[in-house]
């Protein structure tokens, strides 16, 4: 239910919600195609590495932020 929303406002005109593509996108972020024991896992190692994440990728993360905002 939550992807149909997501590709009913494709036509909102919001930024980072424009083409199917980004429809996959969220999908593919929300680990949709995993089990559930899967998907844990890698949620669990995405955490792992954030919490490792040194200066220069934090420093990304602020760029990427604020040239979204």
């Amino acid at each position: 239910m939550l992807m149909n929303l997501f590709a009913m406002m494709l036509s909102t005109g919001i930024p980072e919600l424009r083409t199917a593509s980004d429809i996959h996108y969220l999908r593919d972020a929300l680990c949709l195609g995993l089990t559930d024991e899967e998907a844990g896992k890698e949620f669990r190692n995405l955490i792992t590495e954030s919490v490792k994440m040194g200066w220069s990728t934090q420093l990304n993360w602020y760029i990427h932020n604020v040239a979204h905002r």
